[in-house]
């Protein structure tokens, strides 16, 4: 089973309240560090796009409106979201 982040896309503001392009979202196994992947559609078979931080990390880059597409999979995760 599958269930979508938001009844959209995820959106994310930078603190002027304009969209966050080019924001950093991790997704993780919740209470850890430990990388989870979240998917581009309801039926898992796609991840999303993840690219390296540089320094061990996986992030997916919000576009020029500070959103991704975003389902998640089974099991609890905790979000950070960087500029």
């Amino acid at each position: 089973m599958s269930y979508q982040f938001t009844a959209g896309r995820f959106k994310a503001f930078a603190a002027d309240g304009t969209p966050l392009a080019a924001g950093r979202l991790y997704t993780f196994a919740s209470g850890t560090t430990t990388f989870k992947a979240a998917y581009t559609d309801a039926t898992l078979g796609t991840p999303c796009t993840y690219t390296s931080d540089g320094v061990g990390g996986l992030y997916i880059a919000l576009d020029s409106r500070g959103e991704a597409q975003l389902w998640l999979g089974t099991g609890a995760y905790t979000f950070v979201l960087n500029t």
